[in-house]
């Protein structure tokens, strides 16, 4: 066997080590990646695309969630450019969790094929492209964030990375249009991917000519003067079909950006510069891991790390040996020099560099707040694009183990060494999964709990359960009604609509409708009762008709309310249950105020219930104050009309303590004033609540 062909077998095993000792525990023996909300949320999209592009849904960018707020797929990523190999699978037979699991390993094959394609073309040898590929794919960052797959069809970095260092060498327009593809193509598998490329490439663009000319007049013009070398060298169809198709391209880039932007202007999505600081990385974050079973130990820095989850961006310890093996060789000229070494890694301390987060402090709070950036708030996941750089530096520097003059044996035995750690910190991880079953499981339940007599074209309105999660209750509801054809009042984004809610009030489908209908400008009794015919509730056994037929009235509002208005409303406590090991509070709210109380805060200091438990011979007089006691709350959903009696259910956590209480309720506009300061008389309940082991409830 020849040379080569013993360097593709050394490279094409390391790729299959990686499966299997990566990929394959997470999707084998009945497992899904994932958790039963992202996970089977990227299942929902990449089903949307399948029914989309089958005709059995008629538009891809309106999905059937949050119905009927429009847009909705504009909402999170849309897999555009991966959600074929989903459709394929789909389209030979498989079952959307099976098809989910071929898509899922699809991408590391696909990444690791272009890092070692790509690797191979900047000139490294066989263990070193092999090495530096299966950490691109495989390591500890990526399977770190195994419940966003959205993330792991990356392999247009490599390809676009690679194709920006050739325009560099050898200045052909092709290599333009080469970037250009892989850029926006990139971009469509993954919104957050092609931004950080972007930031990479940036990076890429700043180091590779401060590298060759170092910090001169010639670095500054170098890119101006190769475009003018490509096009001069160029013959003039060659430069016709690459300029047509890098404008192309460019188009089909800005109708992606286009719809997001569109949409974002429309629900006025906006990040807030806490939420987006949360999740900028740490220097401790470069160290962190929340999946290695090697490199688990506590320090302080890591114990205060906001959003643990996402800041686990350590990419093992053999990229940094391998890294500190080639500065050592090279600077005693003991290794070849690599023209890709120093911008690789000028690259990724740029990147670095501007996305840190030190004492409040960040060159990246320079562009947090611009339009589209603003959408990016988990910075941390730049990590699973810095992989590439990191690869560059592994392999170089396992190349300069090998390819050291001195040919030292012990040299090319520490080049194996570092690879074999660089697998087995990558191989040895805690992974984050469920299982098929438990997915087939939660759909079959909630489908059995269906009632035997349903609407045409129903609308399923899916409420809280005490036995899982709110994300993974609305992604039962997405995935059902998906199945089904129907359209769904649930739904999950990090981002959801303006006024949208999600729990076990009774008016909270009506309330969800109304809020719907308003953004469309459709709010109108014939439009409601269309959709309220249809709509079927789960989760709402308790809950008469009325509470879905009556329309509720919700009105937006600004600033603090007048005190009158708060002096003039009224709660009574009608009765107290308890169910799912909550006590649910039945409230009845009037108010004589002229305008009525609103619902919907445009400033940020919205009506509020809350509640406390007070002593059984507690009055109004006396329990009203401190403020500070009254530590649980509740938005106000619909609004309280003048002189009628809205009524509301108000949930309330069992006592922290034994003994037995009473219940009271007051109303609080946040920031503004609470309601019994300005002359609400508190509600204080007549059934009593004791806890001696059981939440029992006495009159």
């Amino acid at each position: 066997m020849t040379a080569r062909l013993w360097g593709r077998f050394a490279i094409t095993a390391l790729g299959l080590l990686g499966v299997v000792l990566v990929v394959f525990p997470a999707i084998t023996h009945g497992r899904m990646p994932g958790d039963t909300a992202d996970a089977r949320f990227n299942e929902y999209l990449l089903e949307h695309f399948y029914r989309w592009v089958t005709g059995k849904a008629g538009s891809f960018w309106n999905a059937g969630f949050f119905y009927p707020f429009p847009l909705t797929i504009a909402f999170s990523d849309n897999h555009l450019g991966d959600g074929f190999i989903f459709a394929i699978l789909r389209g030979l037979g498989f079952d959307p969790e099976d098809a989910f699991r071929g898509w899922y390993l699809s991408a590391f094959i696909a990444d690791f094929a272009a890092c070692a394609f790509a690797l191979r073309r900047l000139g490294y040898g066989y263990l070193a492209t092999g090495a530096g590929a299966f950490l691109f794919a495989f390591g500890l960052p990526v399977t770190a964030q195994e419940a966003h797959a959205q993330l792991f069809y990356r392999f247009g970095v490599p390809l676009a990375a690679l194709a920006l260092i050739e325009f560099g060498a050898r200045q052909h327009l092709r290599s333009l249009g080469v970037l250009a593809f892989w850029t926006v193509w990139q971009f469509y598998c993954s919104i957050y991917v092609g931004y950080f490329l972007s930031l990479l490439l940036v990076a890429l663009a700043i180091t590779l000519p401060i590298a060759r000319n170092g910090l001169s007049v010639a670095a500054l013009t170098y890119w101006p003067n190769y475009l003018g070398r490509a096009w001069k060298a160029a013959a003039a169809q060659s430069r016709m079909i690459w300029s047509f198709a890098i404008v192309l391209l460019a188009g089909a880039l800005g109708l992606l950006l286009a719809r997001y932007a569109e949409t974002s202007a429309l629900y006025g999505f906006h990040r807030s510069i806490d939420e987006i600081e949360s999740m900028l990385p740490r220097l401790a974050s470069y160290l962190y891991s929340t999946n290695s079973r090697l490199w688990r130990f506590s320090w302080f820095h890591f114990r205060i790390l906001p959003m643990p989850h996402e800041q686990a961006m350590f990419v093992g310890a053999a990229p940094f040996l391998a890294i500190a093996a080639a500065l050592f060789l090279r600077r005693r000229r003991r290794a070849p020099a690599d023209s890709h070494f120093l911008p690789a890694l000028g690259a990724l301390a740029l990147v670095v560099l501007f996305t840190l987060f030190i004492q409040r402090h960040s060159l990246y709070q320079l562009i947090e707040t611009a339009p589209g950036v603003n959408a990016i708030r988990a910075v941390t996941r730049v990590i699973v694009v810095l992989l590439f750089p990191f690869a560059i530096l592994l392999a170089s520097g396992l190349d300069a183990s090998i390819r050291a003059p001195a040919a030292n044996p012990a040299l090319r035995v520490l080049a194996v060494a570092i690879t074999a750690l660089m697998v087995f910190e990558s191989a040895y991880v805690g992974h984050y999964v469920t299982t098929q079953q438990e997915w087939r499981d939660r759909l079959t339940e909630l489908e059995a709990r269906l009632p035997p007599v349903l609407p045409a074209a129903p609308i399923l309105m899916v409420g809280k359960s005490s036995e899982g999660f709110d994300e993974a209750v609305q992604l039962d509801a997405m995935l059902l009604a998906q199945r089904r054809g129907w359209q769904t009042l649930d739904g999950y984004s990090a981002s959801p609509p303006p006024g949208y809610d999600f729990d076990n009030g009774c008016s909270n489908a009506a309330r969800n409708i109304v809020v719907g209908l308003n953004f469309i400008g459709r709010n109108t009794e014939e439009a409601y009762r269309a959709l309220a015919a249809r709509t079927v509730r789960i989760g709402y056994d308790d809950c008469d008709a009325a509470s879905l037929t009556r329309r509720p009235s919700l009105t937006a509002f600004a600033g603090p309310l007048p005190a009158e208005a708060m002096a003039r409303t009224a709660i009574e406590i009608a009765g107290i249950r308890v169910k799912d090991g909550m006590l649910h509070v039945a409230l009845s709210l009037r108010t004589e105020a002229p305008g009525g109380i609103p619902a919907i805060t445009t400033t940020g200091t919205p009506i509020r219930l809350s509640a406390r438990y007070l002593a059984p011979d507690a009055t109004a007089s006396d329990v009203a104050h401190p403020n500070t006691d009254w530590q649980l709350r509740q938005d106000l959903i619909v609004d309280i009309a003048p002189g009628e009696a809205q009524p509301v259910d108000l949930v309330v956590p069992p006592p922290a303590a034994s003994g037995t209480y009473r219940i009271g309720v007051t109303l609080v506009q946040d920031g503004v004033a609470w309601f019994h300061d300005r002359g609400l008389a508190v509600a204080i309940s007549r059934q009593t609540v004791t806890l001696d082991g059981a939440v029992r409830i006495g009159e």
